[in-house]
């Protein structure tokens, strides 16, 4: 998922540059740099910043995005911790189970598993 970001992220900005650069090639094709009036120069500056704005501000929301995706990502993987340690533990009570029927004073007198449970229930 990153690497899809980035590569969106870098898609946009080659965008944006490539239109922003397409424009100033027609703009500065007509008249020169220096035939350019003070007012168009400025014309230009805003419009770079507005794009540079525009950037910004998309990189920002994919960069809040995959940072939403890793927290949901970190909460699945928190759940499933508690859920394997849970698993482990019931494993360990089971295995516990079986040492202590295995060394219950009473097992000589069963025959199967099955009725030293029971025994042990009773």
């Amino acid at each position: 998922m990153a690497n899809f970001l980035k590569e969106y992220q870098r898609h946009l900005e080659v965008e944006a540059a490539s239109v922003k650069g397409a424009m100033i090639q027609r703009q500065l094709e007509g008249p020169t740099c220096e035939q350019l009036s003070v007012t168009d120069l400025i014309k230009l500056e805003n419009q770079f910043a507005a794009a540079l704005t525009q950037i910004r501000a998309k990189k920002t929301e994919l960069m809040l995005d995959f940072i939403k995706a890793l927290h949901n990502k970190e909460i699945m993987l928190k759940e499933d911790n508690v859920h394997l340690e849970r698993e482990m533990e019931a494993m360990k009570n089971g295995v516990g189970m079986v040492k202590r029927l295995r060394t219950h004073p009473n097992l000589h007198l069963v025959h199967s598993p099955q009725q030293a449970t029971l025994s042990l229930l009773q």
